[in-house]
């Protein structure tokens, strides 16, 4: 990269006399960032950077303020063994404690893995209480020597709990008072077994609501999770996806509800639950909306799911019980005994016996019209201890479940898979036949035809059950293999880097080549296209000019977005009747964190355009997670200077590229017409699709202050270090050219925030710590540079995570 004078240098000794003065004169509620390293530093530190850290993490604890929501106080944690003395929480006597704090994140430093080790009997390793917004990512509990509870929770709200691994004790996490929004997930909770009627995730004291645990793995516990609010209390609002449970030493793994109070409103879905000492899932009234499906239940030592309460309030469908042979599978009260069951449907159940736990109890016996019964699922390996639960190409439980709007299994793949098909049963979703829209670029029923380009940037293979045509090139270059069942013709100035294969005649015209192999009359199999069925009804959704509207998975009748609106989804299933785009400048945007997104459009997908599809957290990466089926049998048209990623499905329709569209991802239809200047990358194709006219930014608003400005200025990023987004401030005295760039250490372009006409005044940019292709990037320090005429300027930043 070429080497600039950075002006801002010159001020550098003014500004840090400045920022100390500002500093030690700021307010205790001020943000903190703190550092803590147990080998290299010294509580007589200030702790405020790597350097100059902190010994212990009770004294950065003690030493940060709460910060806000735009910008959390931080602790950043190296490895170590911590833990305090002489510190009391209630009665009890803890390792570490956080009280009265709002909005810190402790966090390990990437690449350490710090854990908090009580050295004596009968301590707690953290606890929290009057504290809300609290965040603690990768450090670890370690109650192998004390045997006592790893955390305690009191008087507090929104905790979130990521990557930390609890092994020993009594309780993993004890929530002691009401508590409302939590986030539990990919943590670890091994052999903590050591109580009496202690559990790993304990909710039996309070009210609780909003609790998601997902993406943990409960190895070898007394008991995994247990929700039981007491008389007069109530918990409600739990989501509970994707855990790994394998192992309890004395209970049963799940329990739901023993203490009086009402609960409601709880998803289980996408769970493994095997091997534990006595049920699987133990329900017991009053409970209410239960939904309990697609997890797999294997040899569980006494009933899979045990039913004492009200069995018509928990649905229980898309399910594998694998039983031991001895115990019933489903065991229920004598008022629901034989079956069937009112919700209870297309599982699969096998191995099932006649023992219940208690003679108060029954076994199923009669299941739902669509449960398969005395059928092995086929998993992969049953062998003890080396357990493998997916499924195997013979299992009847493939696609043999109902649509439930699950869009993911237990590893986040895809599910249904193939789109459109039924999904399968139990926690993991095959993948089945290949399905042609992942296998192909471009897979047509009829013909593609693909009009002349400026670009040599296509890739990925073509298929057609009819034919294809690449009209005259400009010239260009396209990469990738073509087959069809029909002929192949293929205009002057094109080249085909890949292999051509027709069932009929192969037309090079003029200068025209092959570079591959070149097969006509060969034998050309035709693939059968997807067939989807849905149905769609509900609400009509219109998003107004330039508003934003967040759409939460259901079914939908009309979906219209306006001018410059923007329409957000998240994982999870969709059915519209119609999703069309007016005039320009929309933006789709789907957020993948916790899974993919199905669109299941019945009458008629439109995109208008400059369409821009933003892919969440993942940017191009991610473009096999969103679809788009569509059962319209008029034209799909995806308009010009389009940015489109995803698979779009429409077997009986001819889907339309206009000019200059920018496509990443697969597309199956009865036809497929591609006009000019337009690039197609396959999902797995490498390089970065083009913007082919100036994208509106995406995380990055300009906003600007036109008070007079005397002199060219780039600020200090702020938050930094930050995580997940940093305000760039700048000024500028007069009108111009902007570019503002993001680079990595080195010097690589990361990415072009702003290359436009930027009025004079101040102006502030947003960056989402995204690269050009809208992919997160690593936690680090970069560098941002403004250039404009010949003024120059650059400073770091740094992300953390």
């Amino acid at each position: 990269m070429k080497q600039v004078q950075i002006r801002s240098l010159l001020i550098f000794p003014w500004f840090c006399m400045l920022m100390l003065g500002l500093l030690l004169a700021s307010p205790l509620s001020a943000q903190t960032t703190k550092w803590v390293d147990q080998t290299g530093g010294s509580d007589a530190n200030d702790g405020n950077t790597e350097a100059t850290a902190y010994a212990t993490l009770q004294f950065a604890i003690d030493n940060s303020t709460s910060g806000n929501a735009g910008t959390p106080s931080i602790i950043n944690v190296k490895n170590g063994s911590y833990a305090a003395t002489g510190l009391t929480s209630n009665i009890y006597s803890t390792a570490t404690l956080i009280s009265g704090k709002d909005y810190l994140t402790i966090q390990a430093v990437p690449g350490h893995n710090p854990v908090v080790k009580p050295a004596a009997g009968g301590i707690v390793s953290i606890s929290i209480e009057n504290s809300n917004h609290i965040v603690i990512d990768n450090i670890d509990s370690d109650q192998t020597t004390s045997l006592f509870d790893n955390w305690h929770v009191r008087g507090s709200s929104d905790l979130t709990v990521r990557n930390c691994t609890f092994e020993g004790g009594d309780d993993g996490i004890d929530f002691e008072t009401d508590h409302t929004t939590a986030l539990i997930e990919g943590n670890t909770f091994k052999n903590i077994t050591t109580g009496s009627g202690d559990e790993v995730l304990d909710f039996t004291d309070g009210s609780y609501s909003d609790i998601t645990i997902q993406d943990n793995t409960f190895l070898n516990n007394y008991r995994q999770i247990t929700i039981f609010p007491p008389t007069g209390s109530t918990a409600n609002n739990f989501v509970i996806r994707r855990n790994l449970m394998n192992g309890t030493t004395s209970q049963e793994a799940v329990r739901f509800n023993d203490g009086g109070g009402m609960l409601s409103n709880v998803t289980f879905e996408n769970n493994v639950i095997m091997n534990s000492l006595q049920q699987g899932l133990y329900i017991k009234g009053p409970v209410a909306a239960i939904n309990v499906w697609h997890n797999t239940f294997f040899n569980n030592g006494e009933e899979e799911i045990r039913l004492t309460g009200t069995a018509s309030a928990v649905v229980i469908k898309n399910n594998i019980f694998h039983a031991n042979g001895a115990h019933a599978a489903l065991s229920v009260t004598s008022a629901f005994a034989p079956g069937p069951l009112a919700f209870e449907d297309f599982n699969l159940v096998y191995n099932t016996g006649p023992s219940t736990e208690s003679g108060s109890e029954f076994p199923v016996t009669v299941f739902g019209a669509n449960t398969i019964t005395g059928q092995d699922p086929m998993f992969v390996s049953t062998v003890s201890g080396s357990e493998d639960l997916h499924l195997q190409d013979d299992s009847p439980a493939l696609e043999f479940g109902t649509d439930l709007g699950v869009a993911d299994d237990i590893e986040k793949n895809s599910r249904p898979h193939p789109a459109g098909s039924n999904p399968d049963l139990g926690a993991y979703e095959k993948e089945g036949v290949a399905d042609p829209c992942q296998l192909y670029a471009l897979f047509a029923n009829q013909q593609v035809t693909i009009a002349r380009s400026k670009h040599s940037a296509s890739k990925g293979d073509i298929h057609s059950n009819g034919g294809i045509y690449f009209q005259r090139g400009d010239p260009n270059t396209y990469y990738g293999n073509l087959t069809a069942v029909g002929n192949i013709k293929i205009d002057k100035e094109i080249k085909i880097d890949g292999d051509a294969t027709a069932g009929g005649k192969i037309t090079l015209d003029g200068n025209a080549k092959i570079l591959g192999t070149k097969s006509q009359y060969a034998a050309v199999a035709a693939i059968p296209s997807p067939s989807p069925s849905y149905s769609a009804g509900g609400p009509n959704v219109t998003v107004a000019k330039k508003k934003t509207v967040s759409l939460a998975p259901g079914s939908y009748n009309n979906v219209i977005v306006n001018d410059g609106g923007t329409l957000k989804f998240v994982a999870g299933t969709y059915n519209l009747n119609r999703l069309e785009t007016k005039d320009d400048e929309n933006k789709l945007y789907f957020d993948v964190t916790n899974g993919p997104v199905i669109l299941n459009i019945v009458s008629n997908l439109r995109l208008s355009e400059e369409v821009k599809v933003v892919i969440f957290p993942d940017g191009e990466d991610g473009s096999e997670k969103v679809t788009f089926n569509t059962m319209q049998s008029t034209q799909v048209l995806i308009g010009k200077e389009s940015y489109v990623l995803g698979n779009i499905v429409a077997p009986n329709a001819e889907v339309y590229l206009a000019k200059n569209v920018s496509f990443r991802g697969a597309i199956c239809a009865k036809s497929i017409t591609i006009d000019r200047d337009v690039v197609t990358l396959h999902h797995s194709s490498p390089g970065t699709l083009p913007f082919q006219k100036a994208p509106p930014e995406v995380g990055e608003q300009v906003t600007n202050n036109q008070q007079p400005v005397s002199d060219y200025e780039l600020s200090q990023n702020y938050p930094n270090p930050f995580n997940p987004t940093t305000t760039i401030s700048f000024a500028l005295p007069e009108a111009g050219e902007v570019s503002l760039s993001i680079y990595n250490m080195s010097g690589q372009l990361v990415k072009q925030l702003v290359a436009r006409e930027i009025s004079a005044g101040r102006h502030n940019v947003v960056w989402d710590a995204t690269d050009a292709r809208g992919a997160r990037v690593a936690s680090g320090v970069y560098l941002y540079v403004i250039k404009m005429g010949s003024f120059t300027s650059q400073r770091k930043l740094v992300l953390m995570k």
